[in-house]
């Protein structure tokens, strides 16, 4: 379960990152 929750937490760092860079472009 703990990798399984590292990957969860990694999916969702990349996700905040995404948005992040999606709101700076616009």
């Amino acid at each position: 379960s703990g990798g399984r929750y590292a990957c969860l937490s990694m999916c969702v760092g990349v996700g905040q990152g995404i948005a992040m860079v999606i709101e700076r472009v616009e």
